[in-house]
């Protein structure tokens, strides 16, 4: 494999172990001259979620053709925990050939892990032609022959080219059909000018197997490529289709007519192999039977025997047996059948009841019992019992119409009983009409009984029915080759909206795939009317959909729960899952900004009143209950300068605000100079500390910090002060956010560690501030500073007594971002007790 377009997560954790496995699969025993590839289509057109996976499986197709690899777009800094240097592999950069490689053709492997938890891993090789390397190889059809018939070791000069063809077109429209039939007409006349045409027969099997079968249709059938240029052009000018049925249930009706014109099955026998076997399988139980060739009885046009009653009855089951077989060829398979006199036999066939062999067997010995007027128990003695047997599908008595199960005997006595009745063909007819059958093919020599349908049926017939013959009057070409009927009647059921089988047209020949026009799209124009005129909706990322009242009041309402966004789910007091409280400090701060064009923010006096306690996802459901939480900025009443902030919830059921924090405002924003830079390694006399330590020593006091929440690291401390690097997970979405929850959440986290220490013992969370100013965003990677400045009057910090800290922020190059004065931090296990209602 030269190359492997990965899932391309781009995250820190799932790039090492998709590479590492790729290398380690791919790269056993490789040259490092020749390192694996890898490239994703992400970096082309981002999240794609459910069509990520064919959107690469696209890519590396459209390169394999082009021999191209193309860049790998916004590769500037490697993964630092993939070992680049040890691994046989490399990120296409830039827009690379496919690399030349003398014992193979291009490979590529193509990995798809979707949401749905569908994984997938194909690995795909390009022709070793190269793009435009010729036409398709042709392939032989296989045979599909009933149960118990042996393949036929027929040579091909002993079968007849097939005379006539079944060219289908389909498309979502009658119109589309029209255009299509149009365009290739166009291809197939521009073929015969440059040169020899292409074989009108491999542009049928084209059309047959390499299209897909789409609601409307039409079947073109063809003698020759005149014939078929004839025939497109008359569809493309067509004012009609054929409209598909609803929903289809087919019978196969088998006649009985004894006589049959000359030759009648000569052009089934030296056309189509499926017919063929069956025929043969046939003449050799005949001649064991009789000691004569039911063939040239078949086949002779000077024969009388073949109007014989002793004979017609073995022939008449012959045809049938062998006109069912290729119906099953082409993948038509009755639901229910019936048979009207000597048709019984052959319908008892095809339902189940007995084998071809033994069928025939027993249409010999009735027949002759039948020509010498021979009694019941006469005709019960030629059915061996071991030959009685159950209807594997419905089969419709032809003598009373009788619907016959598999709970149904048809033994010897039956079948003497059957043959003293005289045929009901319209009272066979009426049930297949009360068991909901609206398609009838005729299994015989010629269109007997479906076309006496409509009239013994009337209303009963279902408004859209088909009503065809396997073999009609016009079915002999050239005077012998019936065949031709039957690619008719294909067509017709196919037009009906019956799936097809095509290979079945085509079984035992050697066809190849040609270069056929595609899909004719009707390239419909669909203006999209303009909306009209409302207010414009702004929507925060954080805050949600702002809407400004008539007093001046600016209001913002968002939706979250415990699942979404998927960080609110990692935090545990006391076993309730809780919003971190800098969610509401970074609220209050983007509600801030809100009213200010530029500049940075002063947000005073922050309180907190009541933790946020979401309710978690029922069993076996993936989200959990939402949320409304809403921001209201007052309009600064007498003093116009000053704006009060209010954060509520309330469920999506009802009205029950509840008031979670409160802040103040001034405007213009006075926001002092900074103390500029930070010195290096934090204040002075901090040693480094284990960040992991912290947050286990959380977890055993009772506050649980989950993956997304585990911001620290650079971790360093001394008594009453602390210092760390605060960074969000590369999947969080940081953009239009001054200051993210989460980096809010771990800031507030070294301010705990400078309160309590670094074993975590105490958990601490925020409950308000005196002052914060923020003069610039947060970038996704910042430092924090935090030096405490009132502890507790209480030894341990007692309920209701809070730890003060002043903080800090500075970028990674040094500069001061802002701080907060004043942090007011509670052990969270009596935040959470004292200010959450009973029971919320």
């Amino acid at each position: 494999v030269d190359y492997l377009e990965p899932n391309g997560p781009a995250t820190e954790i799932v790039d090492p172990i998709q590479v590492g496995a790729a290398a380690s699969v791919y790269g056993q025993g490789r040259d490092t001259e020749r390192p694996l590839l890898l490239g994703s289509v992400k970096t082309n057109v981002g999240h794609l979620e459910a069509a990520a996976g064919v959107a690469g499986l696209i890519k590396v197709l459209l390169a394999l053709r082009a021999r191209e690899i193309p860049q790998h777009l916004h590769f500037e800094t490697p993964n630092p925990k993939i070992a680049w240097k040890d691994l046989p592999v490399r990120v296409t950069a830039e827009r690379v050939a496919w690399p030349r490689a003398g014992d193979h053709p291009p490979r590529a492997a193509v990995s798809a892990f979707g949401l749905s938890g569908t994984n997938a891993h194909l690995i795909l090789e390009a022709d070793a032609a190269g793009p435009g390397g010729g036409a398709a190889a042709p392939r032989e059809i296989p045979l599909r022959l009933p149960p118990g018939i042996p393949s036929p070791a027929i040579e091909a000069s002993l079968l007849q080219p097939r005379a006539r063809r079944l060219y289908p077109l389909s498309a979502r429209s009658a119109r589309a059909v029209r255009q299509l039939a149009s365009r290739h007409l166009d291809f197939l006349e521009s073929e015969g000018a440059a040169g020899p045409p292409t074989d009108p027969a491999d542009c049928a099997w084209t059309a047959a197997s390499g299209r897909a079968h789409l609601p409307v249709r039409a079947a073109v059938a063809f003698t020759s490529h005149p014939d078929l240029l004839d025939s497109l052009r008359r569809l493309s000018q067509s004012a009609a289709l054929v409209r598909p049925l609803p929903e289809s249930k087919l019978a196969f009706v088998f006649a009985g007519e004894e006589t049959a014109p000359a030759g009648f099955c000569r052009g089934l026998y030296e056309t189509e192999p499926v017919a063929r076997a069956v025929l043969e399988r046939c003449e050799a139980v005949f001649r064991d039977e009789c000691g004569e060739s039911l063939l040239s009885i078949m086949f002779d046009a000077a024969s009388s025997e073949r109007e014989a009653p002793d004979r017609a009855q073995p022939v008449l089951y012959a045809f049938s047996a062998a006109l069912s077989a290729l119906w099953a060829g082409v993948g038509v398979e009755p639901d229910v059948v019936t048979g009207c006199g000597a048709g019984e036999l052959a319908a008892a066939y095809a339902a189940g009841v007995f084998g071809l062999e033994k069928g025939l067997r027993f249409a010999v010995r009735r027949a002759v019992l039948l020509a010498r007027s021979a009694s019941p128990r006469e005709l019960e003695e030629a059915l061996p019992a071991e030959s009685a047997g159950r209807p594997a599908r419905p089969l419709v008595r032809g003598t009373d119409g009788a619907v016959l199960g598999s709970k149904d005997l048809l033994d010897a006595a039956a079948w003497g009983r059957q043959a003293l009745l005289p045929a009901n063909f319209p009272t066979a007819a009426a049930s297949l009409a009360a068991l909901g059958v609206n398609t009838f093919v005729e299994i015989g020599p010629g269109a007997d009984l479906v076309p006496r349908i409509p009239g013994i049926l009337g209303d009963r017939l279902p408004r859209r029915a088909a009503v065809l013959a396997s073999q009609g009057p016009d079915a002999a070409i050239g005077g012998a080759a019936d065949d031709g009927g039957f690619v008719d009647a294909v067509g017709r059921l196919y037009e009906t909206g019956r799936d097809i089988a095509f290979e079945g047209l085509f079984a035992g020949e050697w066809r190849r795939k040609v270069a056929l026009p595609g899909y004719a799209f009707e390239r419909c124009r669909h203006w999209v009317e303009p909306p009209k005129p409302r207010r414009r909706v702004v929507r925060h990322p954080l805050l949600g959909q702002r809407r400004v009242s008539g007093r001046g009041e600016v209001t913002f309402e968002a939706e979250l729960s415990g699942t979404d966004p998927a960080w609110l789910r990692d935090l545990e007091v006391s076993g309730r899952l809780l919003a971190p409280p800098a969610l509401f400090a970074a609220q209050v701060i983007a509600a801030g900004l809100s009213l200010r064009a530029d500049g940075g923010v002063v947000i005073e006096d922050l309180k907190i009143e009541r933790p946020l306690v979401l309710p978690r996802a029922a069993p076996g459901e993936r989200h959990a209950p939402a949320r409304a939480l809403q921001v209201v900025v007052g309009g600064g009443g007498a003093d116009a300068g000053v704006h009060e902030l209010h954060v509520f919830s309330s469920g999506l059921a009802d009205d029950d605000w509840v008031l979670h924090a409160t802040a103040r405002m001034r405007l213009p924003a006075e926001i002092p100079e900074g103390a500029g830079r930070q010195g290096a390694g934090g204040p002075d006399g901090q040693v480094p500390a284990d960040a992991s330590a912290f947050y286990r020593g959380l977890g055993e006091a009772g506050m649980q910090i989950g993956w997304s929440l585990s911001s620290l690291t650079e971790l360093r401390a001394r008594e009453g002060a602390a210092s760390a690097e605060v960074s969000l997970r590369a999947a969080m979405d940081a953009r239009g956010l001054p200051a993210h929850p989460v980096l809010l959440d771990g800031c507030f986290q070294v301010a705990a560690v400078a309160a309590a220490g670094t074993e975590g013992s105490t958990p601490l969370v925020l409950t308000g501030w005196d002052r914060l100013r923020l003069a610039e965003p947060m970038p996704r990677r910042i430092v924090c500073h935090a030096v405490l400045v009132a502890r507790p009057a209480s030894p341990g910090g007692a309920s209701r007594e809070f730890s003060q800290v002043d903080l800090v922020f500075f970028d990674m190059s040094g500069a001061e971002l802002g701080g907060v004065s004043g942090a007011r931090l509670l052990p969270a296990t009596d935040f959470v007790r004292d200010r959450t209602p009973s029971g919320g």
